[in-house]
């Protein structure tokens, strides 16, 4: 096909979906097929204002790109997000809570320690009970504490959402159209909330099965997109084409699709196109024709062959490329790996005085005792501000304390007096430091680096990206026993890539023995250039 006949197909897609009259649309697409784009060409053809639309999505990055992007059009929230919203506008979805209820994320820390104390037992998995719509006596427990401290945190924010509804309540708010991003990441209750708020409105659903990650860490399962795409109550449709990534990374994610499905993975796949645009990325597909397979002979504290491979790569990095970075607002590197690995690179990138991002993440959420001041220092009774308080520091009638609030008792009243007048006065010489408004003083013409997992590349994409850990014990785990989510990170990684995709892999991480990734096999040897580096490659250098 020539340039226009890419152009009139890929046009025709998308005039088939918003001249559809169906009231529910999925469309199954892959990544980087142009979905905040079509959103946009949505909201303008069906017109009307802001409040007319209502797109979720499931990860800040993405709500961040789409606030951006179309904020001025819609009303853009995370799902949970939007959840929070809900319950703040509508008194009859809060299921206990009072007008002036707080929203603090570690209250699931504090339910744990409550129950540990009340029952004298291990508290249950209060998070996965209520993802799975669970109506027990733990979950009655958590939304009753919750209660008792008048605050609601992540999940049963959500769950509190779900509770109302199946018992009848109803979410008044009507939009000319919902649309409801990454599909494939939500979970049980939250698609069951879904379901609820979608009813009465025209919505538009999108996702891809390929890129499920949150199977195994928020319950979310790929199966729901599929019984969308198997059902009878919504049109699907299709975004065929991939406007981001060069012909090596498509060839690629082709080669592994047809590896996977031949070892038995990726059984319930839904089938879709995945095609190369040549009219946006001829270009790039001629000035990086291949993938960059990188085996180092060892990567280890001293001879840090990834960061230094990494270092002089970065170099080849043109100016226009940078800019256009910057321009477009993604950034310029994207480095994608395990954790561990991406901090085996951080001692090198100091020493070169590399600037680039990288938040780690964290699990489980802390108790600090400056939250409890703080809600103390503006209610001095405050039974979430005083539980805070103690959970920190844990004073020696703590546990009294707690068994005291099973009754409503209010735990200001319960604590020593002079206790209180201590911490009251700590609250009370708080100062309220306004955050200074620091402008960031970034060099534009120096590459934006990020550093992220694989569950932390969602929603982004860079110019330049490079994989770590492609070694079998890590990614996969078992060679012999793949399983899918381990395809759909490395198609993930992949796809993040808008000129050049490196793959590092080595053959001895930290002075152990390991052996390069079996997804390299199904890479294809004529889709990549192979860089074979030991110390010799460097004194040839």
């Amino acid at each position: 096909m020539n340039e226009k006949q890419y152009y009139t197909e890929l046009n025709s897609h998308i005039t088939k979906i918003l001249t559809s009259t169906a009231s529910k649309k999925l469309i199954v697409a892959g990544p980087g097929t142009g979905k905040t784009s079509f959103f946009e060409k949505a909201v303008h053809h069906y017109g009307g204002n802001k409040d007319d639309y209502l797109i979720l999505t499931f990860i800040n990055n993405l709500e961040d790109e789409l606030q951006k992007d179309l904020g001025d059009l819609a009303k853009v929230y995370t799902f949970h997000g939007y959840c929070h919203y809900l319950l703040r506008k509508n008194s009859s979805l809060r299921y206990g809570l009072l007008d002036n209820f707080e929203y603090y994320p570690a209250l699931i820390e504090l339910v744990k320690s409550d129950w540990r104390i009340l029952s004298k037992s291990e508290s249950p998995k209060f998070v996965k009970l209520m993802r799975d719509t669970s109506a027990d006596i733990s979950t009655d427990f958590f939304l009753k504490r919750g209660n008792y401290y008048n605050a609601a945190g992540y999940d049963d924010s959500v769950f509190r959402v779900y509770k109302s509804l199946d018992s009848g309540k109803n979410i008044s708010e009507k939009y000319k159209l919902i649309i409801i991003d990454e599909y494939q990441d939500f979970n049980l209750l939250e698609t069951s909330v879904l379901s609820n708020i979608i009813d009465s409105n025209s919505t538009l659903v999108v996702g891809d099965d390929d890129q499920a990650l949150y199977c195994q860490l928020r319950n979310s399962d790929p199966e729901f997109i599929r019984s969308l795409f198997k059902g009878e109550d919504f049109e699907n449709f299709e975004l065929p084409f991939c406007l981001r990534c060069p012909s090596a990374v498509i060839s690629v994610f082709t080669k592994i699709i047809e590896n996977a499905k031949r070892k038995g993975l990726l059984s319930k796949r839904i089938n879709k196109k995945f095609n190369f645009f040549p009219p946006i990325k001829e270009k790039d597909s001629r000035n990086y024709p291949k993938i960059k397979l990188m085996i180092s002979s060892v990567q280890r504290k001293g001879a840090n062959y990834f960061g230094r491979y990494v270092l002089k790569e970065l170099e080849k990095i043109t100016d226009e490329e940078i800019k256009e970075s910057f321009e477009k607002n993604f950034p310029t590197v994207l480095i994608i790996g395990p954790t561990y690995y991406l901090k085996s690179l951080i001692p090198i990138f100091d020493e070169e005085n590399l600037k680039y991002e990288f938040k780690e993440d964290k699990t489980g959420l802390n108790v600090n005792i400056e939250d409890g001041l703080t809600l103390i220092s503006a209610d001095e009774r405050s039974n979430l501000g005083w539980r805070i308080i103690i959970e920190a520091c844990k004073p020696e009638f703590y546990t009294k304390c707690v068994s005291s609030s099973v009754n409503n008792d209010e735990i200001y009243s319960t604590l020593p007096k002079e206790f209180t007048e201590d911490v009251l006065k700590k609250a009370k010489s708080m100062e309220t430091k306004e955050e200074p408004n620091v402008e960031l003083n970034i060099d534009k013409t120096k590459p934006l680096v990020k550093l992220v997992t694989f569950e932390g590349a969602k929603g982004l994409s860079a110019q330049m990206v490079f994989i770590l850990g492609l070694q079998n014990g890590d990614l996969p785990r078992n060679p012999t026993a793949i399983i899918d989510i381990e395809v759909c990170k490395f198609l993930v990684a992949l796809t993040r890539t808008r000129k050049q995709c490196h793959v590092l892999s080595t053959t001895n991480f930290a002075g152990k023995r390991v052996y390069p990734s079996e997804f390299i096999k199904w890479m294809g040897s004529e889709n990549l250039d192979i860089v074979r580096i030991d110390k010799n490659y460097w004194h040839a250098k």
